[in-house]
């Protein structure tokens, strides 16, 4: 059968035989690490556009545009918003140059193009491969399979390229430098080098002093925020002319002051290679071991000594190494006495979260508390703690608490399903709920009669304003008890299908003993507060909240 034409011989006149127009999404993509062959944004926009123009039931809605984004991964901010407004309905296809625009990946590739797009019924149109779903140029075939595979292979070459062209650069020289750090410029003379900044290069030499007098990094990192020395981000935003936006920008921690002091740039040396990205290996992006890192001694000025530098490497591995000793040691103690509530517990003073501490001496446990996570954060310092059992009693008896509230109001329920109470009172919901509806169409009606009335003269201007100020309160309590009759009904229609013997098996089941299981069902968190109150948050209804409801629906 020859293939039918997409032009339609009906009359402008005839609506019914218009087809109906599909709003496309445009998709265009440029890798700045391949260069994706001179397809340029604009050209890959004029290219899809100019097409869509001429198709009948096809409208550009929209432009998806991802510069710079590579396309062997669908984790693309434009394209992924494209994929969203796909399934919000506010598109009803796509359209690209090609399928190598949509991802360079094979599997990805023909995953988006086979599967997603039928199954949300989209269109898919792909200009230079003489693809367009609806009139049956399927993307199924063996075509579109041997161009997405070579797609594939070609960004695997690529990658296999460009890999060992930097590698190659870095060996042969000059420096390849990436984000300058914090502490130092980029030399104006030389773009491979790097110069003490003069703003922050001293709080770097500060730190390190401190570091080789045995400064803590907690403490480190409060006397540099004491100092106002301006953090790395805020340095980084400053230099861009930006706003620093990220939590870590506004202050110093002491997971910054760890980072820096390791690095091995402070001490004149450039490692270059810390990361890789071999996609040709199926590696989007790793870090490299230390032992793989190409060092440059001597790259440029050092902010401290070598040999201070190498001393506090030496130091912090010795500590790393006595730490995982230590936890090796006490494996077994942690596995006896387990932190049921982790990530729950916070200090309600200071606001960070309390990390669980095991007191052990020659391998016998003493006991384990929850301690805040600064340690000036308590009156005249040290930190804010709070014995393990303690709370875990305290939750456990809340837990218990609510539950033997909630069968006692399983059992006050089932009472007064036994007697009637619940259905009368069921049914007097009902009413009320159906004469507050009888009364807001009654109040309905008469507004609009009064309408009619004030636009045909029969009813003054001031009484109109004064019979609808009358109206619309009444229409508000009535829409108020319509309100309160509705939550009623609803609660009591639900407390019908309710019974005590579920809770009770389930209370003796789980109230045996505190338990990690049971945390993680009913303790949303835990708080220590100043007074040295506990407060626990649950996560479900407090029960005694509801009593007060259902006891006032009952009665």
């Amino acid at each position: 059968m020859a293939r039918k034409s997409r032009r339609t011989d009906a009359p402008a006149t005839a609506p019914a035989a218009r087809a109906k127009v599909c709003r496309m999404g445009v998709y265009a993509r440029t890798s700045k690490s391949y260069g994706d062959d001179g397809s340029s944004i604009g050209n890959q926009k004029r290219i899809v556009a100019d097409h869509i123009g001429r198709l009948p039931d096809a409208v550009v809605a929209g432009y998806y545009v991802d510069d710079g984004a590579t396309g062997t991964n669908q984790d693309r901010e434009a394209f992924q918003r494209m994929v969203g407004d796909l399934r919000a309905g506010r598109i009803d296809g796509v359209a690209a140059k090609d399928a190598s625009r949509l991802g360079r990946d094979y599997v990805e590739c023909q995953t988006f193009i086979r599967e997603t797009l039928p199954a949300l019924g989209a269109r898919l149109i792909l200009v230079a491969d003489g693809v367009d779903s609806k009139d049956g140029a399927s993307p199924d075939g063996f075509g579109m399979d041997v161009k997405s595979l070579l797609n594939s292979l070609y960004s695997r070459d690529l990658s296999r390229k460009i890999h060992a062209t930097f590698e190659a650069a870095r060996r042969r020289g000059p420096i390849v430098l990436g984000n300058v750090p914090y502490g130092y410029l980029r030399d104006p003379a030389d773009a491979h080098h790097l110069v003490p900044d003069p703003e922050t290069a001293p709080h770097v030499r500060e730190m390190f002093r401190m570091k080789l007098a045995g400064a803590p990094n907690a403490e480190i990192a409060r006397r540099l925020e004491e100092a106002g020395a301006p953090t790395a981000g805020r340095a980084k935003y400053d230099r861009a002319g930006k706003q620093a936006t990220s939590k870590d920008s506004r202050r110093w921690h002491a997971r910054n002051v760890n980072r820096m002091l390791a690095n091995p740039v402070y001490a004149g040396r450039v490692a270059m290679g810390k990361w890789t990205q071999k996609l040709y290996l199926g590696i989007p992006h790793e870090r490299n071991s230390p032992e793989e890192w190409l060092v440059v001694e001597g790259a440029h000025e050092p902010l401290v000594d070598p040999g201070d530098f190498d001393r506090l490497q030496r130091e912090h591995e010795e500590r790393v190494a006595r730490r995982r000793d230590a936890l090796a040691a006490t494996e077994r103690i942690r596995e006896l006495h387990p932190d049921r509530l982790a990530g729950k517990v916070r200090c309600g003073v200071c606001g960070s979260a309390m990390h669980i501490c095991r007191w052990v001496e020659d391998g016998v446990f003493w006991g384990a508390e929850y301690m805040c996570g600064r340690n000036d954060a308590g009156e005249g310092g040290g930190r804010h703690r709070v014995a393990v059992p303690l709370v875990e009693t305290v939750c456990m008896d809340v837990i218990r608490s609510q539950v033997e509230q909630r069968v006692a109001l399983d059992e006050l329920v089932a009472s007064r399903a036994a007697d009637g109470t619940l259905a009368r009172r069921l049914a007097e919901a009902a009413a009320s709920l159906a004469e507050a509806e009888a009364e807001i169409g009654e109040i309905e009606e008469k507004a609009v009669q009064l309408k009619a009335e004030h636009s045909r003269g029969e009813v003054s201007s001031a009484d109109y304003r004064r019979i609808e100020r009358l109206l619309w309160s009444r229409l508000e309590a009535a829409r108020s008890r319509r309100s309160e009759a509705e939550a009623r009904r609803g609660l009591l229609a639900s407390l019908s299908e309710g019974g005590a013997g579920a809770v009770l098996g389930e209370a003796g089941r789980l109230l045996g003993s505190f338990s990690k299981e049971l945390a993680d069902a009913a303790i949303e968190s835990v708080t220590l507060e100043g007074d040295g109150s506990l407060s626990v948050r649950l996560r479900f209804t407090d029960a005694y909240r509801k009593a007060e409801t259902i006891r006032e629906a009952l009665s």
